[in-house]
């Protein structure tokens, strides 16, 4: 073990219990201490592994203070999470209500308005909601062709949000239900690749 990961170590507890405190603390406030969260989720850094036992109680509560709040400091913190422990981990703990699929596509559509760090938790979210076995047009008649055009205009992006368009394209053209959306991207892919 490394030096850090011998101290990250150490502290553990200690860290997991303030994160719990400030997500706490921050969820009631009206200003926020939101340094000393994201510094205390930072020193996890060189030992991400030891968030592990934790990551699904948090991303539950962030989601449910997302869904009840939608403030930016809960997107921001999401992002941290996912960038010291991949976004790939954190989609294993992300709620599959499909019915949030209209609201998420809503804020989407509202991107310009919006801080990236919630379009990446939006995106996280989405891709995973992508997966459950429903018609998504049974949601909102335009979801396949909305959710398709959204992951083709972030994989044309650079940047964090690049690989989360990626990931909900492939979460959308591998459903049986979406053969024309994987047609469409094959032809993208033969024009513009």
């Amino acid at each position: 073990m490394e030096v850090d990961e011998i101290r990250v170590a150490k502290v553990a507890n200690v860290l997991h219990q303030g994160i719990q405190e400030q997500i706490e603390l921050n969820a009631k406030a009206e200003s926020i201490n939101l340094n000393k969260l994201l510094n205390n989720i930072n020193q996890f850094q060189p030992c991400p592994q030891l968030l592990d036992k934790h990551l699904k109680q948090y991303v539950d509560v962030i989601l449910d203070l997302y869904i009840k709040d939608g403030k930016k400091w809960i997107t921001e913190v999401f992002y941290t999470f996912g960038k010291i422990v991949t976004s790939k981990k954190m989609l294993n703990f992300m709620k599959t209500d499909i019915e949030l699929i209209p609201t998420i596509l809503s804020k989407i559509d509202q991107s310009q308005d919006i801080h990236w760090h919630e379009e990446y938790l939006l995106l996280c979210w989405l891709s995973v909601l992508c997966l459950a076995p429903f018609k998504l047009d049974s949601l909102r008649k335009d979801a396949k062709q909305r959710i398709f055009t959204i992951g083709v205009q972030y994989l044309k992006t650079s940047g964090p949000l690049q690989p989360l368009g990626a990931r909900l394209l492939a979460s959308l053209i591998m459903r049986s239900d979406c053969a024309t959306e994987f047609d469409k991207f094959m032809e993208l892919l033969m024009e513009e690749y």
